[in-house]
Order: structure tokens, then C-alpha cells, then sequence
């Protein structure tokens, strides 16, 4: 309830506003996959065994080995589909790259289209809408 509060349902809120208002393409995801090590501390109990804010970016940036974890045969190419799709947005400002070969919908507030990366990735569209709209009744819209 908390993390949609804070972190998703604005995002969603900000992502469809900016779409509409500028005409910019917009692609939101969310990551939800629980990495089979333990990429936090014995401090952060609450992360042991869930997907934690800011998991991604030992999938994104490759660096678990750097601390001595291994990454399973799902994982390695959940990291290469990540990786793919940066360097991708970087390059010709489309995660899908230059011939859109790739299935990174675009973000719009009618498509909602939200890529839920996972060891399976797939499209999810209005992800957490009743949890957001919730919130959107009682007045925390950004």
C-alpha cells in the first residue's frame, strides 16, 4: 500500500501527464522479480525475499558478481533484456532500438501499457489501477 502510494501511483500519474501534455513517447515498467541471491543487508529484513526499490539495478547494471553472487540462466537473460532495452533508449531514444523489433509498448494514459519485467517478461496494462485510483479519490494525485 505504501510503495504504490508513494512510488507507483505518481509515477503513473506524472508518466500520463507528461505523455499527453508534451507528445513525448513515454514507457513506464516495473521490475518484480526477486533475485535468487541476497542483494540486501541483514538490516533490511523487509527486502529479504521480495522485490525491494532499486532491485533492478543488479540486473541492469550486471554488478551481483562484483560482490561475489551468480545470477541463474533466467536471470542472465532477464539482464541482457535490460540491458538491451537501455542501451537501446540511449542510443535511438526507443528501448525497442531503431527497427522496433522489441515489445516495450509506449506509455500513455489510455494504453496504460506497463512493462512488468520478470524472468518472463509481459505487458501489463492499468498495472495497480484500483490501487491508484484509490488514491487518485482521496486527493494524493501529484
Amino acid at each position: 500500500m505504501g510503495t504504490d502510494n508513494s512510488f507507483w501511483c505518481p509515477t503513473r500519474y506524472a508518466a500520463a501527464g507528461f505523455s499527453n501534455s508534451t507528445k513525448t513517447a513515454v514507457w513506464l515498467y516495473n521490475f518484480g522479480h526477486t533475485a535468487s541471491f541476497d542483494p540486501w543487508t541483514a538490516n533490511e529484513k523487509v527486502c529479504n525475499g521480495h522485490c525491494c526499490r532499486g532491485e533492478e539495478l543488479a540486473f541492469l547494471f550486471h554488478n551481483a558478481p562484483l560482490a561475489g553472487y551468480n545470477y541463474t540462466e533466467a536471470e542472465e537473460k532477464l539482464n541482457q533484456q535490460m540491458m538491451t532495452y537501455w542501451t537501446n533508449f540511449a542510443h535511438y531514444g526507443d528501448p525497442n532500438g531503431a527497427s522496433g523489433s522489441l515489445d516495450w509498448p509506449q506509455y500513455t494514459s489510455y494504453t496504460k501499457s506497463v512493462l512488468h519485467f520478470l524472468t518472463t517478461n509481459n505487458k501489463v496494462e492499468d498495472y495497480q489501477s484500483d490501487y491508484c485510483n484509490f488514491w487518485d479519490k482521496v486527493g494524493q494525485e501529484c
